[in-house]
């Protein structure tokens, strides 16, 4: 059986998980919060999520990486099979992945230390499974400052974050202007699955798997998410969402 290991709530591992739901893929996901997500990681050859361990042994570490695989094995279902098409598909989920990805993380965990009180553990709490769950007062302790340092998490630098956030989905936001259904041809494909999954944290889809209403525990995101559903770009991620696939997890 394919093995996700992800951290629960992480965007990217949602770009995973979604493409495995989306291509009809069955794998267990082993869900572990920071910084435990380590345990998961490093027996398995790496150290960030997600983390994909195919049933023929092959280990995934990187969310473009299953996508591509996920291709191979169902060609056409993420990428299109028209050479220029997939290369157009491919530069914008590049480009989502290099700044889009990054800087909603930091705006994201800015506004969430930001905020009054503990909003760390009710987010970890209706993530995990287990004694995880239990544990989650405490893990989020040690995890606050695990996140602060290692995504260097301040508010200069989610200011800049927020600049180039805004920058490139003025871009995508100019593309989408005409109405269209996808951001390249007549079908999903792995650009609107980025966007969207990238994009959640800030317009909190309620057809999301994993968050649930983040807003609800750090009001400082509720500007946010109303800001970035106004957006053409907002508004496509959260109509995929609606049409998002079933879960395919065993």
């Amino acid at each position: 059986m394919n093995v996700l290991v992800t951290i629960p709530f992480s965007h990217f591992c949602e770009k995973a998980r979604w493409a495995l739901d989306h291509t009809r893929t069955p794998y267990v996901e082993k869900r572990l919060l920071p910084p435990l997500h380590l345990l998961g990681t490093l027996p398995r050859g790496g150290r960030s999520t997600p983390l994909l361990v195919t049933d023929e042994g092959t280990r995934l570490p990187d969310s473009t990486d299953i996508l591509r695989w996920l291709d191979d094995r169902s060609p056409g279902a993420l990428y299109p099979r028209d050479p220029n098409a997939r290369r157009e598909v491919e530069a914008l989920e590049d480009e989502l992945d290099q700044t889009v990805g990054p800087a909603v993380r930091r705006v994201v965990y800015q506004a969430l230390f930001s905020s009054e009180g503990d909003v760390l553990t009710p987010m970890f709490r209706s993530s995990s499974r287990g004694i995880q769950r239990v544990a989650s007062p405490f893990i989020a302790r040690v995890a606050k400052p695990f996140i602060r340092r290692g995504l260097k998490i301040d508010a200069a630098r989610a200011a800049r974050s927020r600049a180039k956030l805004d920058a490139s989905l003025d871009l995508l936001d100019a593309r989408l202007a005409d109405g269209r259904a996808h951001l390249v041809g007549d079908a999903l494909t792995a650009a609107d699955l980025t966007l969207a999954s990238l994009l959640a944290p800030l317009v909190q889809p309620p057809e999301h798997p994993v968050l649930g209403p983040i807003g609800s525990r750090a009001p400082a995101l509720d500007a946010f998410r109303d800001e970035y559903r106004a957006r053409p770009s907002g508004r496509h991620a959260l109509a995929l969402y609606r049409n998002r696939a079933p879960s395919m997890e065993r």
